[in-house]
């Protein structure tokens, strides 16, 4: 069984590097990208994920936000947070509302595969 992946965020770039890395991985399914909130929550309602990987800081609806209403309609979704910023109320805040976990994006290379098997492996 192969775990459903969406990756967000307002990078181009740093989308496709991201699809580029998880595509590799055996298990791993990317079913959606999006570019900002709005879009993540219709991926998310139309291709049910088991996972969505959500930048914070996005035009538009940021991820804090996407975060509050993934978690209502998808309560089983699991999400991290990724980000530039390290911030530690992006980290309270994230974890508050329900994120699995939160990653800088300069460490997502070394941690992004690790967390998500954590995630899943029973």
């Amino acid at each position: 069984m192969s775990i459903k992946i969406i990756i967000v965020d307002d990078s181009e770039n740093f989308r496709n590097l991201i699809h580029k890395i998880l595509q590799k991985i055996e298990n791993f399914e990317v079913v959606g990208i999006a570019c900002d909130g709005e879009e993540a929550i219709k991926a998310a309602d139309s291709l049910s994920p088991d996972m969505v990987l959500l930048d914070i800081r996005m035009p538009g609806m940021d991820g804090i936000k996407t975060l509050e209403i993934l978690k209502k309609s998808h309560p089983d979704l699991k999400v991290i947070m990724i980000t530039n910023h390290e911030l530690y109320e992006y980290q309270w805040v994230t974890k508050e509302k329900g994120a699995e976990g939160f990653i800088l994006k300069k460490d997502l290379f070394r941690e992004l595969i690790p967390h998500i098997q954590s995630l899943f492996t029973h």
